[in-house]
């Protein structure tokens, strides 16, 4: 039977994993809306809000950067602890 070190280990393995999944799709999801946010850049006038708009996605692009490195170094933290 595993120790309770080891579950744990491997369940913080499996969620840090998750976590990069999830980043990677954010990435994914990020590029496709700047892509498709410019391609509707027509109006000059709209500029102002479609500037905002990349800021927020790009806020959300780091977010879930931030969210992979504590992943990252909360897994190496629960290896050294097993």
């Amino acid at each position: 039977m595993p120790s309770r070190k080891a579950k744990n280990a491997r369940v913080a393995g499996d969620h840090a994993r998750e976590v990069r999944r999830k980043e990677q799709e954010v990435e994914r999801v990020y590029r496709a809306a700047i892509k498709d946010l410019f391609a509707s850049a027509t109006v000059p006038e709209r500029l102002p809000a479609l500037f905002y708009r990349r800021e927020v996605y790009r806020h959300i692009s780091n977010m879930s950067d931030r969210a992979d490195s504590a992943g990252n170094v909360l897994g190496m933290v629960v290896m050294k602890l097993a």
